[in-house]
C-alpha cells in the first residue's frame, strides 16, 4: 500500500482516514513503528505517520527498469517490470521496495532498450572498474553516457528485440542464466554501435 503518490503534496490524515477508511485503520496499528522510522524523524515528522519518502510520478511509472542495490558490478543484472498478473493481483502495478533502484520508463520498448544496454557485456566491464564492488545507485547515469532511445534507430531497436526476447523465453523460470554467447557479442556490438557518433 502507498498513502501517497508524492512526499511533498500529502493530504491531512483527517482526509486520508476519510477517503480510505481501510487503509488508515490498519496503518494507525502501527502507528509507533511508523512513526520510528528513520527517514519520517529525519525528513517527514511534520506529515502524516504513514507518509513514505521519496515517491512520486516515476514511482507509478508503468515501465521501469529494475535492478538490486547490492550486486557484483562484473556480472550486472537488471530485468524490466510493468504489472504483476497473478490470480491474486491481475494488471497490478510493481513498485520496487527501497532495496532496489529503477528508471522510469516512458514506453516498454524503451524500458527493454534500457535494460538492454545496462545488461550488456561492455557496461558490466565499465561498472566494473568504476564501482569496484560499490552500491549500484541511479548515479550510474550520471558517470555513464547511456544514449537516449531513438526508435527510428535500428541499433536501438535491435537491443530493445534482443531483451524482450530474453524476458519472453525466461519468464516464470526460477534459474533463467545469461544470454548465450553469440546474444551476448550481438547485444555488446549493438551497444558499441549506437554509443559510437
Amino acid at each position: 500500500m502507498i498513502p501517497n503518490a508524492h512526499y511533498s503534496n500529502v493530504e491531512t490524515e483527517e482526509a486520508f482516514a476519510d477517503r480510505f477508511p481501510l487503509p488508515y485503520s490498519y496503518l494507525k496499528n502501527y502507528e509507533g513503528l511508523l512513526r520510528a522510522r528513520a527517514s519520517y524523524r529525519r525528513y517527514q515528522s511534520h506529515l502524516p505517520f504513514y507518509v513514505i519518502y521519496c515517491v512520486g510520478d516515476y514511482t507509478f511509472s508503468p515501465h521501469k527498469v529494475v535492478w538490486m542495490e547490492q550486486q557484483d558490478p562484473a556480472s550486472f543484472r537488471a530485468v524490466v517490470v510493468s504489472s504483476l498478473d497473478t490470480a491474486e493481483a491481475q494488471q497490478k502495478l510493481v513498485v520496487p521496495d527501497h532495496k532496489l533502484y529503477f528508471a522510469a520508463l516512458g514506453s516498454a520498448d524503451e524500458a527493454h532498450y534500457l535494460c538492454g544496454f545496462l545488461n550488456s557485456a561492455p557496461v558490466r566491464a565499465w561498472l566494473g572498474g568504476f564501482l569496484h564492488g560499490k552500491q549500484i545507485a541511479t548515479t550510474i547515469f550520471e558517470y555513464m553516457n547511456v544514449p537516449a532511445y531513438d526508435p527510428m534507430n535500428a541499433r536501438c531497436i535491435a537491443i530493445a528485440d534482443i531483451l524482450n526476447e530474453a524476458h519472453s523465453t525466461r519468464a516464470n523460470m526460477r534459474e533463467p542464466g545469461l544470454l548465450d554467447d553469440n546474444t551476448e557479442r550481438l547485444l555488446a556490438r549493438h551497444v558499441k554501435a549506437v554509443c559510437t557518433p
